[in-house]
């Protein structure tokens, strides 16, 4: 695999820590903030969690048929085996919360991750992915580099092709097993292992 850099990369990353969630203290970095709902216990999708307002959705190991839409603020947090989903749509339209962040964790997806901006507000998201596996690649759509403040890849694994615009880019101890090509002036790329041939890896190029 070949990695191609376009810009000098300069790492201007920001992380914030989080407090433990309750039971599961020692496994998951993200608070409850306003209540939680428990798939499929309290409700039978995740799309009728979020609907719910909920601000932390728990998910059971599992297939879930579903591709839910997310606009807003929210943890989504899987638990005991690794669920998985058919592919996950995050909009920009709600995202009025503080911090403006979608978080998700141990949750794997069968089909494309897309992120779209459909208004011109909020602005300066944070999303977040660990411990998960996007099959079909993520898809980051923006209007400009400044809709998604912080992108951020941990232990996660990326097959087919992953791209787009954003402020800064964090990606740490994943597996690239297709092509990756980022659109930012901040790149913090450390410790991923790319193994999608002998074609161009990662292209990281200066907005």
């Amino acid at each position: 695999s070949i990695i191609t850099y376009r810009q000098a990369p300069t790492s201007r990353v920001s992380v914030t820590s989080r407090a433990l969630f309750l039971a599961f203290a020692s496994l998951c970095p993200w608070p409850v903030l306003a209540g939680s709902l428990l798939v499929p216990d309290d409700v039978p999708t995740i799309q009728a969690a979020v609907d719910a307002q909920v601000d932390t959705i728990l998910v059971r190991g599992g297939t879930y048929p579903e591709r839910p839409i997310i606009d807003r603020p929210l943890h989504l947090l899987g638990i005991g085996t690794r669920p998985r989903l058919l592919g996950l749509r995050v909009h920009n339209t709600n995202f009025w919360g503080t911090p403006p962040t979608l978080s998700v964790r141990g949750i794997d997806f069968t089909g494309r991750v897309n992120y779209v901006t459909l208004e011109f507000q909020p602005r300066l998201l944070t999303l977040q992915f660990s411990q998960c596996a996007l099959d079909s690649g993520l898809s980051i759509s923006t209007e400009d580099a400044e809709d998604i403040f912080l992108l951020e890849l941990r232990h996660c694994r990326l097959k087919g092709l992953s791209g787009g615009r954003v402020d800064q880019i964090l990606m740490e101890a994943d597996t690239v097993d297709g092509r990756v090509a980022w659109e930012t002036d901040y790149p913090n790329i450390r410790d991923c292992w790319f193994r999608g041939g002998a074609g161009r890896a990662i292209e990281l190029v200066g907005y």
